[in-house]
């Protein structure tokens, strides 16, 4: 089943004030921290296929996914449209990523520290660091089926503003994206 959120990424100017206003802004909601390992495979289409490995701080697999997406690579608040399969063990995990490895190629890895933080129990606030790039931070509205584009933007906008967060700090590209930049 597809799924769709309204999502935007930040690297903040002040990294440690925007993480005490999340924290502060989420302290009754739910909060871990996981360690994610992503390998991005080639695409045929226009969207994006990871395996999506999370990880607990001691680096043992808690679970895995493998999702794809499609999303704009645009300033500001931008639609993403995704689906998700969650292998059910480590050997479904370790077969995925050969398979995908031989298949398509690997496109690129991204490892970072994730906190996660839920925000009116369902939207997602991340805040990330991550490996070669430093710190930043995500923004997920989960929406309703057929909840218009526009009532998810506003959500996000109002969140944004209460973090404290500038448009001027707003990232347009994925991770992966960042990480080849940076390495060519």
């Amino acid at each position: 089943m597809s799924e769709r959120n309204i999502e935007a990424k930040y690297k903040p100017n002040k990294p440690s004030e925007i993480y005490d206003n999340i924290h502060n802004l989420c302290s009754s909601e739910e909060h871990h921290e996981i360690l994610q390992e992503d390998i991005f495979f080639g695409t045929f289409g226009k969207g994006r296929t990871k395996l999506r490995a999370n990880k607990s701080k001691g680096g043992f697999l808690i679970y895995s996914e493998l999702i794809y997406y499609e999303r704009p690579d645009e300033k500001g608040p931008k639609e993403s449209n995704f689906i998700r399969y969650r292998p059910h063990s480590l050997d479904d995990y370790e077969s995925l990523k050969a398979f995908h490895s031989m298949a398509s190629g690997v496109f690129g890895v991204v490892e970072k520290t994730r906190e996660v933080f839920l925000y009116e129990g369902k939207h997602r606030i991340h805040f990330d660091n991550v490996k070669g790039l430093g710190e930043f931070v995500e923004i997920e509205i989960v929406m309703d089926e057929n909840q218009p584009k526009e009532e998810g933007v506003k959500i996000l906008t109002d969140l944004m503003n209460k973090i404290g967060l500038q448009e001027t700090e707003y990232v347009d590209v994925a991770y992966i994206d960042l990480l080849k930049k940076n390495n060519h």
